[in-house]
């Protein structure tokens, strides 16, 4: 899935087949239109939120079709099941502040907005039967930047905090109907680890190391081009679990592993395996998290260094060196750089001596994801320096987001394949090809579309947008692993 577009001869011939348009609708003003897309992965269905100055549209897109749930807005649009006028105080708080969360449940639809002087969450309760919106509560935070992630279990919308330097996480759940509640998961019992490296500098131990600051937060399964991964330490949602791993100087890694349903935690230390060596000079670490298992990598002088650990039973499965002598046998792909976001024209293979002195210098990554009985991984790094060049940087947090139209640093990365029986490396290739058919679909749309939010949801991503010049809603589908 690299961030590159590919050449214009090949982007003709297959743009086609890239994409699958599976919504559509007229808004009835599309000067201040924002759209927001909630999820629901038990039945692959999603809820669009639209608003406007003048209104604000709920949709209920299914995989057979859409339902047009409830206008709320100064004018009737017959396009809509329910038509309600919204009152102009609660037509403001929608317009005005920034949407970060949604949750359904039968009739009732439950919106979170972040207040945008406060940063203070909003609580909306909304009836689709009757249109009525009422805010019923509100969440105090102490800064906006402190919710990680929202999450539904047992009936309840979960939104998670992470208060700066602090060694604990606030789990705050809310029902409908009901005040929210508030759990507070402590981690003072933690040993204290030296995560500083010049890219954490400020981080000297795990009390300092804070979760959606110094830790960037991905969901589970889903293969990231190199420099969307900035983070040395990362964490990880999955459908019943959080993760973060906090790499140690000394090349250990501590796993913290949260319960999502009861909020029980857990913490083990991995060690690195690296005793068949003695590391000298310069070296860079860290820690990728997919399904049960946990990669480590280690690049010093002319090597890298990797293992899988099962993180249910903390054993090891497997760990190995790459070397110049075995690179070809190991992996799947020559190294490759990437020099220009808009096109492959400068793409070159490099030797892996490069590859570790740019994953040294920048900070190596390992991302990767599982499928049936193989797992891939893509080792990789910033070819350049610090950069402030973002593309999808805010997509993961949430799981919904913009994309941030800049061009990336160039990068190195080359990928393995596993077999998970044996973990013999094979020679199957990632299925890499949707961002450039994302890419291939905004550049043939470029100039007619505003207000771009994605998110992912059970191996699809979801693009929805406004086409200024059709005065249309689009919203398409791509399938994540494309061939």
């Amino acid at each position: 899935m690299r961030y590159i577009l590919l050449l214009a001869a090949i982007f003709s011939g297959s743009f086609s087949f890239a994409q699958r348009k599976i919504f559509s609708y007229n808004p009835l003003y599309i000067q201040n239109f924002k759209s927001f897309i909630i999820t629901e992965e038990k039945t692959n269905c999603l809820y669009i939120v639209a608003v406007d100055k003048n209104y604000v549209d709920r949709i209920y897109v299914t995989p057979s079709g859409k339902i047009n749930l409830l206008h709320q807005g100064i004018l009737k649009d017959e396009q809509f099941r329910v038509n309600h006028r919204l009152d102009e105080k609660m037509q403001a708080v929608f317009f005005q502040n920034k949407y970060v969360a949604g949750y359904v449940s039968g009739t009732k639809m439950l919106d979170v907005l972040q207040h945008r002087n406060s940063d203070d969450l909003l609580l909306i309760e909304t009836d689709f039967s009757t249109g009525t919106s009422v805010c019923t509560d509100t969440i105090e935070l102490a800064r906006k930047d402190d919710l990680l992630f929202s999450y539904v279990r047992n009936n309840s919308l979960y939104l998670v905090e992470s208060q700066k330097n602090k060694s604990f996480l606030l789990f705050h759940s809310k029902v409908f109907g009901k005040r929210p509640a508030r759990d507070t998961a402590n981690m003072h019992m933690l040993p204290a680890v030296n995560a500083s490296n010049n890219i954490l500098s400020h981080t000297k131990d795990f009390d300092n190391a804070t979760v959606g600051v110094d830790v960037q937060v991905l969901p589970n399964n889903l293969w990231l081009p190199v420099h969307a991964l900035s983070y040395r330490n990362k964490a990880f949602i999955q459908q019943d679990k959080f993760y973060v791993a906090i790499n140690n100087k000394d090349f250990s890694t501590w796993l913290l592993s949260f319960d999502l349903s009861s909020l029980a935690y857990d913490v083990k230390k991995y060690d690195a395996h690296v005793s068949n060596f003695e590391l000298k000079g310069p070296a860079s670490s860290t820690t990728f998290v997919v399904d049960s298992f946990l990669i480590t990598g280690v690049s010093n002088k002319k090597e890298i260094y990797y293992s899988v650990y099962n993180i249910n039973s903390g054993s090891l499965l497997h760990s190995q060196t790459i070397n110049e002598q075995n690179l070809s046998e190991v992996s799947a792909s020559p190294i490759m750089k990437v020099g220009d976001f808009w096109s492959r024209s400068n793409l070159s293979e490099v030797e892996l001596k490069e590859f570790v002195n740019k994953s040294i210098d920048n900070q190596l990554i390992i991302n990767g994801y599982r499928e049936k009985d193989q797992l891939f991984l893509t080792f990789g790094s910033k070819y350049q320096g610090l950069t402030t060049a973002t593309f999808l940087g805010n997509l993961f947090t949430l799981g919904m987001g913009g994309f941030a139209q800049v061009k990336p640093p160039s990068a190195v990365y080359f990928h393995i394949a596993l077999q998970l029986s044996s973990f013999k490396a094979s020679k199957s290739i990632v299925k890499d090809i949707v961002w450039d058919k994302m890419l291939q679909h905004l550049f043939a749309n470029r100039g007619t579309y505003e207000g771009l939010k994605v998110c992912y949801m059970n191996g699809f991503y979801y693009m929805g947008y406004v086409n200024i010049h059709k005065r249309e809603y689009q919203l398409y589908k791509f399938d994540e692993k494309m061939q």
